[in-house]
């Protein structure tokens, strides 16, 4: 005799055992307060972006179904949504081309995902308010004209324009002025509060664009720069260095039936190549910039190029794990200088070091 069955004889109801999974299904009574299908844990991140300060009011249920769409490797739709117009918009932009190739860089980065989904709802929230009583009934029944349709599409593909030139700023901005990396994670308060604060000055602004071209430039220089001691081998690691590969990932590419896969694995940085060590070890000292800040370079954007240079230095410095000082003088007494820990950047400072002429 089982269990149940003894406590059945006893007039007994079996306790209910509740295992603390969440299925992810619908019980299909109630309807969801959000058009995807989310956990706790979007739920939460959608909480915490409220507490920025964006300049508009955003709700929780359209944060997360934002930060899902961009954060889930693949967002499903609720069955029975409350908002039906916001789960047609969502579903336009679930099924859109662009939002494919937006979605390869926000899924399961917390930070990009963020920034991607304040300018997916504020695109959406522009939507709505644009929305007429007769479109929006059309959308609730399902029966949308072409010209409803239409201007879902349109909206959807401005939404994605502008979540994709929205997360490339403020990667700029951030590898700009040093936040982030080391594996460490980048801090979006600090972010957003950085960029905003450069997107309010021009002069912040141009220097960071000009920097940005001098630090491509400076990357390219330093892929080709010829290494002492490279040509040793002392392991295999992953990447996507087709000189590199070992002659197994070489021969899969020979493969009709394995070639797509082997390319994959090489776009991801996930084949097998050879690893190579340099066997001698040269210290790298402190990099010392020096700006002029005397009347001759207000003309001709001169301060701009030089400030943007020097950044670019900064960067590098950073990069190398190198301590950097920036000095910027216009007379014999009058001198600025900033100290940049390899790893500890103070942003503001730079920022007010960048602003100084």
């Amino acid at each position: 005799m089982t269990p149940d069955e003894l406590l059945a004889l006893l007039g007994e109801k079996p306790p209910e055992i509740d295992s603390g999974m969440d299925d992810g299904l619908d019980d299909g009574e109630l309807p969801s307060s959000t058009v995807l299908k989310v956990d706790d844990w979007t739920v939460r991140q959608a909480e915490s972006l409220q507490q920025y300060d964006w300049g508009k009011e955003f709700s929780t249920e359209e944060l997360a179904d934002a930060f899902g769409a961009c954060f889930e490797p693949r967002p499903v739709l609720a069955e029975t949504p409350q908002d039906k117009v916001r789960s047609r918009w969502f579903r336009e932009l679930i099924e859109s081309p662009d939002y494919a190739a937006l979605h390869v860089s926000t899924q399961g980065d917390v930070m990009i995902s963020q920034v991607g989904a304040r300018s997916l709802v504020e695109q959406w929230q522009e939507f709505e308010e644009l929305l007429s009583d007769d479109e929006r009934e059309e959308i609730e029944s399902g029966d949308e004209s072409a010209k409803t349709e239409l201007e879902i599409m349109k909206s959807v593909d401005a939404a994605v324009a502008e979540a994709v030139e929205e997360a490339e700023r403020v990667q700029g901005v951030a590898a700009g002025l040093g936040m982030g990396g080391d594996g460490q994670p980048l801090d979006l308060g600090r972010v957003s509060e950085a960029y905003n604060r450069v997107r309010e000055s021009r002069l912040l602004r141009n220097i960071c664009d000009k920097a940005g071209r001098f630090r491509r430039c400076a990357q390219s220089k330093q892929r080709r720069k010829t290494v002492h001691g490279m040509d040793d081998t002392v392991g295999v690691t992953l990447g996507g260095d087709i000189n590199l590969l070992v002659p197994g990932e070489l021969a899969l590419l020979m493969d009709s039936g394995r070639e797509l896969d082997a390319l994959r694995r090489i776009a991801e940085r996930q084949a097998m190549q050879r690893d190579h060590r340099g066997i001698e070890r040269v210290g790298k000292g402190p990099v010392v910039v020096c700006v002029d800040e005397s009347g001759s370079m207000a003309t001709n954007d001169r301060i701009e190029n030089a400030k943007a240079f020097a950044l670019s230095l900064a960067w590098m410095a950073r990069h190398q794990n190198r301590w950097c000082l920036l000095t910027s003088f216009a007379s014999a007494g009058d001198i600025t200088t900033l100290e940049l820990p390899p790893g500890k950047w103070d942003e503001t400072a730079l920022m007010e070091w960048l602003e100084h002429f």
